[in-house]
């Protein structure tokens, strides 16, 4: 069996254990390859996450790579914080060594792309994947750098390959793959096939059996357009006290649940209707499922997102879902079939109006959803995505040497 060796981000564990988009689509997707042997390394925070360095799963080997506290510090004094993946990719690439993998896959981070080429040569195939939209902040000149030491290119939407890469470099586009985030239909399945976990997690949070949820989900950020959400949700709550507001998600993960300006601003926007809306805090992906269950509409009106996993998310479970009509969300969501797609994620008043529109007609709701859960079986799931995955893999060992 052919081997590939997986580059989480220097941030969060897999699995999950403290969410993060990229560690649970790796959850996901890994256990099902058929042709690869996955060997996934990811960091693992000293004093924190209770995972052994080294451990077997299934089909997938895990390499977690744990600094102590006292060595972080010294990363940190030696390149005032901007350089601490530095002993992170090193000692990945140590590892990778002895693993000897036919493909190397490095989520995000174009800049490990340096240390691993150092330490790994030049034959090694190397494929980049974006969950993210980083070499659009770059220059021309810095992006070709990062390009001249990968074999691939991967974006998560047809969106970012095209901001990343085809619309400056249109010569790369042969190299350039699109590998969709995958969803476990059998954990997010239809709603109306999950009413006991639905109705006791309505219980945990206080809600009333009759009360129509609508839900956000993500990190409690400016560019997510909570904001936005809590006015449009105020004004229908004030005519329309059996709605209730479901906010999901810390500022970053359960990494950093911090109180930020913009969350205690939140707060101040939700007081006039305090009893109405819910702020749940970091909630661990293995409890997602029934959280999107207990909800009735999906709203996240984002200034941009490369997929949009949450929206893909709510799909599957049989969730209508509001975003904005930018990004790659345009992928995820069709407008007036499986959700709607907002103008302006700054219009709450344009917001209103799609709510509005969902809560008087239920049976349009009811055709949204099963639209959108027909729609990620078909092109979103776990299934689809591995086998896309390792597709891409056999098609960048067919690429010709570096030296």
């Amino acid at each position: 069996m052919k081997k590939v060796a997986i580059i989480a981000p220097n941030s969060l564990p897999v699995p999950p254990i403290r969410g993060g988009g990229i560690q649970t689509v790796l959850s996901e997707i890994a256990p099902l390859y058929r042709e690869y042997k996955p060997y996934i390394f990811s960091n693992c925070e000293y004093g924190i996450d209770k995972l052994p360095l080294r451990e077997t799963d299934g089909n997938i080997e895990h390499h977690r790579i744990c600094l102590s506290g006292w060595e972080e510090f010294k990363v940190q004094l030696m390149h005032l914080t901007t350089r601490n993946y530095f002993p992170y990719v090193r000692e990945i690439s140590k590892q990778i060594m002895e693993i000897r993998p036919d493909i190397v896959h490095v989520m995000n981070r174009p800049w490990f792309l340096p240390i691993l080429r150092k330490y790994l040569g030049p034959n090694i195939k190397i494929i980049n994947h974006h969950h993210n939209h980083y070499f659009a902040e770059m220059s021309a000149r810095k992006v070709s750098y990062y390009l001249s030491l990968m074999d691939a290119f991967a974006g998560i939407s047809n969106f970012t390959v095209m901001e990343e890469m085809i619309k400056r470099f249109p010569m790369q586009a042969d190299r350039c793959f699109t590998i969709y985030n995958g969803i476990n239909t059998d954990k997010f399945k239809p709603k109306w096939m999950n009413k006991e976990k639905a109705d006791q997690t309505r219980k945990r949070f206080k809600i009333d059996k009759g009360d129509l949820v609508l839900m956000f989900a993500g990190r409690l950020r400016k560019e997510k357009g909570i904001h936005t959400l809590l006015k449009a949700a105020s004004t229908i709550i004030k005519k329309n006290k059996k709605v209730k507001l479901l906010i999901v998600g810390s500022h970053f993960y359960k990494a950093d649940d911090k109180k930020t300006a913009y969350i205690q601003n939140l707060k101040k926007l939700a007081e006039p209707i305090r009893q109405s809306v819910i702020f749940t805090g970091f909630i661990p992906p293995a409890q997602m499922p029934e959280i999107y269950a207990a909800s009735d509409i999906l709203i996240v009106p984002s200034h941009a997102d490369a997929f949009g996993l949450t929206y893909a998310e709510a799909a599957s479970v049989g969730l209508p879902a509001i975003g904005s009509k930018l990004g790659g969300i345009l992928e995820v969501i069709d407008d007036a079939e499986t959700g709607f797609l907002m103008k302006d994620p700054e219009n709450a008043d344009e917001l209103i109006s799609l709510i509005n529109f969902l809560m008087n007609n239920p049976d349009k709701m009811r055709a949204f959803g099963e639209a959108g859960r027909k729609k990620v079986e078909n092109m979103f799931s776990a299934q689809s995505s591995a086998a896309n995955t390792e597709e891409m893999y056999n098609k960048v060992l067919t690429f010709p040497d570096r030296s």
